[in-house]
């Protein structure tokens, strides 16, 4: 009898080890499907991942190869294009709610502003996908054991760090030109508050600003090419008038 009983042990322990080795070895592909699905859903344009990796215990993660397409309506060029997006989670405490994300370092942005023959830009047109994403999703139906765990779980980010920004504008449906700029770092800190936010609703509020931060830039870049401009026609202007006037002098 003992050794049926310590025979089923062993057998559980294998198993449960196969199991688990299983469920770790295959997180890291379940977590890219994922990224892929739902920011695609979110951003309602195509987006890719080259490879997740994660390590529960050092509390870090990382998804390197990130690459999101410019929304409908506009070139066939990638909008925003990450090397590697690092997230720094705080395992002092996991059962304690909100998880604490302590940053998450996006390196190596290369990101594309455009604007269209209309005056829209992709960032903004990325924006409303996003704002119509989240306020139609429907709101899950949790089941009584769902209801006391995961919609239990929140996180809160302490800080968003974007290093290494490589930005192109594109002006050319407005009869301009393209632009290539290098941005300083940028950081948005408290991203789901001290209370913490839904997990789904962190990655909305990542992407918003994420793409609020770019568009000010953007935007602040566009208006110093406008002015260098009007500034170098006025030069113009001012040199045709002095022309004008030494010709005038020299008859």
């Amino acid at each position: 009898m003992k050794k049926i009983i310590l025979t089923a042990l062993l057998l559980v322990i294998v198993l449960g080890g196969g199991v688990i080795y299983y469920v770790l070895n295959s997180l890291d592909t379940l977590v890219k499907q994922q990224v892929e699905l739902h920011a695609g859903n979110a951003l309602q344009t195509k987006v890719g991942v080259g490879n997740v990796t994660i390590k529960l215990l050092d509390g870090f993660a990382e998804i390197s190869g990130f690459q999101v397409a410019n929304p409908e309506g506009f070139s066939q060029n990638d909008a925003l294009k990450f090397s590697a997006v690092r997230l720094d989670i705080d395992t002092k405490d996991l059962s304690k709610m909100p998880v604490v994300i302590e940053e998450i370092t996006i390196n190596s942005l290369a990101t594309l502003f455009e604007l269209n023959a209309a005056g829209q830009s992709n960032y903004n047109e990325l924006l409303k996908n996003v704002k119509s994403a989240s306020s139609s999703e429907p709101a899950p139906e949790p089941t009584p054991s769902e209801s006391e765990t995961a919609s239990d779980v929140r996180i809160s980010l302490k800080k968003l760090t974007i290093k290494d920004t490589a930005m192109a504008i594109d002006l050319t449906a407005l009869g301009d030109k393209n632009y290539e700029e290098t941005l300083p770092t940028l950081q948005v800190e408290n991203i789901g508050g001290a209370q913490g936010v839904p997990p789904a609703k962190l990655g909305v509020e990542v992407a918003n600003a994420v793409l609020k931060i770019l568009t000010k830039e953007a935007r602040r870049k566009q208006e110093d090419k406008l002015k260098d401009k009007a500034i170098e026609k006025l030069k113009e202007k001012a040199g045709d008038k002095l022309q004008g006037l030494m010709d005038k002098l020299g008859s």
